[in-house]
């Protein structure tokens, strides 16, 4: 098959390894190995010069990707995605500084590159991304793991084509700052957990075209948005979905009581000093759907009877996790990582 053009082996849990023969697909364009169970690239690889699309989602077993002997060859390459699953959050993590960073300089040397979805695992390489415009505007999905020692992230520029961003167990954080140039005109979906000194998410402000937004285990985090960075009368005009986990300093989404102009459903979930929502009478008709403990609920202080009962109509109570941020993600990971894994 020394014509093949596409080669689809996604799925293929029980391939580990490729032949190195593949090396004779000279004119194949689209190589899919996602969700395989493959350690390495073979060297062979490098002969397919033709590459177009190298896509390696959730392939956890393969922790090193030749730089040099095997991606620099890909000078034709268009689309780069490794992005990995949510229950490997809490596996540890070994990733070589120079070998991520070796591996962006390949990857940022390509012409031809338009999209990128990746997973980084090291301060320096954020740094990096941030400081080449020719990334920056390639990158589509960006997940962030174990950066140890990133306290700040400040984008130069809005990463102008970037749809998701993840941040997970990234434990120096202490801010997103708003990019100096533009906004984030093009995110759709944000996830961010276990950074226990993120105190909120005002650059989220930035985020016009937001459809869905997680927020897990932030133990400092006291606001989603502060009312310092509030862009015009909303905040959030296309959020789908709001969920709130494991929050235990959260004391307001937004001050605004017209955060919303969309259809909107939330979840709320151990966020004990989380005791308002930012509706009035005229924006609760945005609520969809509702749901948190009873006690939590009881609780709330409410600016109107009208308010309260129209939230009381579609609110639906659930029983508050009894375990920490490791089970609470693995409960619903098999969900994310099947639709996360289409897209």
């Amino acid at each position: 098959m020394t014509v093949l053009t596409a080669l689809d082996l996604s799925g293929n849990q029980g391939l580990v390894e490729l032949p190195p023969e593949i090396g004779r697909l000279r004119f194949l364009k689209y190589l899919n190995l996602s969700l395989t169970s493959i350690t390495k690239l073979p060297t062979g690889l490098a002969n397919l010069r033709n590459l177009r699309c190298l896509l390696l989602d959730y392939t956890m077993h393969l922790t090193k990707i030749p730089p040099r002997e095997v991606m620099s060859c890909f000078s034709l390459l268009q689309v780069y995605s490794k992005m990995n699953r949510v229950m490997e959050y809490f596996d540890e993590v070994k990733v070589s500084v120079d070998d991520e960073l070796a591996f962006l300089d390949v990857l940022g040397g390509f012409r031809h590159m338009n999209k990128i979805r990746i997973t980084l695992f090291c301060h320096p390489s954020v740094e990096k991304i941030f400081s080449s415009y020719t990334i920056q505007e390639c990158i589509r999905k960006l997940k962030l793991i174990d950066c140890t020692g990133l306290t700040s992230l400040c984008p130069n520029y809005a990463l102008p084509n970037l749809g998701k961003l993840e941040i997970f167990r990234c434990c120096s954080l202490q801010e997103i700052r708003k990019p100096d140039w533009g906004e984030f005109h093009n995110l759709r979906q944000v996830h961010v957990g276990v950074c226990p000194l993120l105190p909120n998410l005002t650059c989220l402000a930035y985020a016009r075209n937001l459809e869905i937004l997680t927020i897990l285990d932030c133990q400092s985090m006291k606001q989603v948005i502060s009312e310092e960075e509030i862009v015009g009368d909303e905040v959030f005009p296309k959020l789908k979905t709001l969920s709130l986990t494991c929050l235990p300093s959260l004391e307001t989404i937004c001050c605004l009581p017209k955060s919303f102009s969309s259809p909107i459903e939330i979840e709320v979930s151990r966020c004990p000093c989380l005791r308002q929502l930012p509706f009035d009478d005229e924006s609760v008709d945005f609520l969809k759907k509702i749901r948190g403990e009873l006690e939590w609920w009881a609780a709330l202080d409410w600016g109107s009877d009208f308010v309260k009962d129209a939230c009381s109509f579609k609110f639906k109570s659930i029983s508050a996790p009894s375990g920490n941020a490791k089970e609470m993600t693995a409960s619903t990971s098999k969900e994310k990582t099947a639709s996360g894994s289409k897209s």
